[in-house]
């Protein structure tokens, strides 16, 4: 459960109609969907708010966790440094995410907005629900709100609301430009040891694409080898087995071989232990050879 999160607002910030949605795994649970923004921007939140009502019913299905609280307020702050926090049950956003006119703004927006309404969400069940153990796994975090926000949330919400999106193709956009940071000295695994990971500026740089985007590819990856019913029964095994507490990435290895008649766990492992992508490079003249290398760039 996470225990770094905690948000008061106190404004003068005007809120939307309140909206009341029944969870689907409990008929005797409602949440009430609150969203706050300034009072001529009110009418801008409504798709948001439609996002947030839907894709917590996506969640719960898949997951086959109930979100667990009464409700769920979303504040559209104006100025605010980061693109979301997802504070349980009281969750920020700058304007531009939140915000989506239907007369004026793109689709792109529309995708937008849907995309980080989702991937805050998902941080309710990873993150909120359970949380990484410390510091150095923040990808425990980032790398599955942006797998599970993305390639289930928006692209199910797209689908459900027949909305022609290049999910797909935009996480395979960022997943490069992840490889690309990712093949640089500075770069560090996904997993690294506790204690290399104590000060508050190492931490603060845990936070980067290397967690989000590179995490989120190697769930993917995962994801697309077991079958997506594989990873929802090992996802579901995951977070009732440690539901309110904390996880490392031994326990989410653990659920999937539990449901996976091939171990996972040493593959992944080594994987989130190493930085850099590994390439495979191919030559032939009547025979084929394979071999298998890290890319690193030259620094000029």
């Amino acid at each position: 459960m996470s225990s770094y999160l905690v948000a008061i607002v106190v404004s003068e910030l005007k809120h939307t109609q309140p909206l009341l949605i029944q969870s689907t795994l409990n008929a005797s649970q409602s949440i009430k969907i609150t969203l706050y923004g300034r009072e001529n921007q009110l009418s801008q939140l409504e798709f948001a708010r439609n996002v947030t009502a839907e894709v917590i019913k996506v969640f719960e299905q898949f997951f086959q966790v109930a979100y667990p609280l009464p409700k769920l307020d979303i504040v559209a702050i104006p100025d605010f440094e980061n693109g979301a926090m997802e504070n349980w049950g009281l969750i920020t956003f700058r304007e531009s995410a939140l915000l989506y006119d239907p007369t004026l703004s793109s689709t792109n927006q529309q995708q937008w907005v849907t995309e980080v309404v989702a991937h805050e969400l998902a941080h309710q069940w990873f993150g909120n629900y359970v949380t990484m153990k410390w510091w150095n796994e923040v990808w425990l975090n980032e790398g599955f709100a942006t797998f599970v926000g993305e390639m289930i949330g928006t692209k199910t919400f797209a689908e459900n609301q027949g909305y022609d999106w290049p999910v797909e193709e935009n996480f395979l956009l960022s997943v490069t430009s992840a490889a690309r940071v990712d093949s640089l000295h500075s770069s560090h695994a996904l997993s690294r040891s506790a204690g290399s990971v104590e000060s508050p500026s190492v931490i603060d740089s845990m936070f980067d694409s290397i967690s989000y985007t590179k995490g989120a590819a190697i769930l993917r990856m995962l994801d697309s080898f077991v079958t997506r019913n594989v990873t929802q029964t090992a996802l579901q095994d995951y977070l009732n087995s440690h539901s309110y507490g904390n996880a490392e990435a031994s326990d989410l290895w653990a659920s999937f071989d539990k449901n996976f008649a091939v171990y996972t766990s040493n593959a992944c492992c080594r994987r989130i232990h190493l930085h850099i992508f590994p390439y495979k490079a191919t030559t032939s003249r009547y025979r084929i050879h394979l071999t298998q290398n890290y890319g690193v760039l030259k620094q000029l």
